[in-house]
């Protein structure tokens, strides 16, 4: 039963992702955006002013040395200190290139093409990641969506 709930919880956010306006796709395609502010706001999956959303982490998968698919991954932090906030939104080229450096590794060691990824292992990579930038215990990552792209 759970596995049902989280599957029609993907479909959903699936389904949120492919209803995004065309500007908002081609700003974050880019890897970043054109307004802090809006883009917090238009990022924001939860009501938590905590929240700090890393979006545009993009991973390519390969099956016998070729490129097969893409992973496009969103995530966001909980950071309850103002500060530490302000920090990390400073630092976010930083926490993003760690961020796709930690599920790259994840598709190239651990991922078997065309099965389902593990969410638990990538999540616990990310935090790795992000602790390793910002220090341990400022943030508590969450997925927000991840999709695997077929050529």
């Amino acid at each position: 039963m759970i596995s049902a709930m989280k599957l029609k919880f993907a479909y959903i956010l699936c389904a949120m992702a492919m209803m995004a306006s065309p500007a908002f796709q081609s700003a974050h395609a880019a890897g970043g955006g054109s307004d802090a502010a809006g883009e917090r706001a238009s990022s924001r999956i939860t009501g938590s002013m905590d929240y700090v959303a890393i979006t545009g982490i993009h991973a390519p998968i390969l099956a016998d040395s070729m490129f097969q698919s893409l992973m496009a991954l969103d995530a966001g932090l909980e950071i309850h200190d103002a500060a530490q906030r302000r920090r990390a939104e400073a630092q976010m080229p930083r926490l993003r290139d760690a961020c796709r450096r930690a599920v790259h590794g994840y598709l190239s060691i651990s991922y078997e093409p065309g099965t389902v990824p593990d969410l638990d292992m990538i999540g616990r990579r990310l935090q790795t990641a992000v602790d390793q930038v910002l220090g341990d215990g400022v943030a508590e990552v969450t997925i927000s969506s991840a999709l695997i792209h077929r050529n």
